[in-house]
């Protein structure tokens, strides 16, 4: 049996907007970059695809997720219409986005 050690996706909510999600790294591969890397893969792949604005949600006490992102030039935003998270527990979350410009 192969046990995937990071995985991570996104879902395209609009023609240049993609919400990066369900990015999970097993506890036991953690401190090893892997998630940043996978990050920046991620945020490649949607540049490859066109888009130039991503948004994420994260627990808010998810400190080592938080670092990652800030890290990758993601900003805390308000809630955006699009969440998933459902609006009583907004509190327990932060928001983030990230914009680029892409030059082609």
């Amino acid at each position: 049996m192969v046990k995937l050690r990071v995985w991570g996706g996104y879902q395209r909510l609009g023609k240049m907007l993609v919400r990066i999600k369900q990015m999970y790294n097993r506890p036991e591969f953690r401190g090893r970059g892997l998630a940043k890397e996978m990050l920046s893969r991620l945020l490649q792949k949607g540049r490859d695809l066109g888009y130039s604005t991503f948004l994420l949600e994260v627990w808010k006490i998810n400190y080592p997720a938080i670092h990652i992102y800030t890290s990758a030039g993601f900003k805390e935003i308000e809630r955006y219409p699009a969440s998933e998270s459902p609006s009583f527990m907004a509190p327990y979350y932060i928001f983030m986005k990230k914009t680029e410009n892409l030059t082609r």
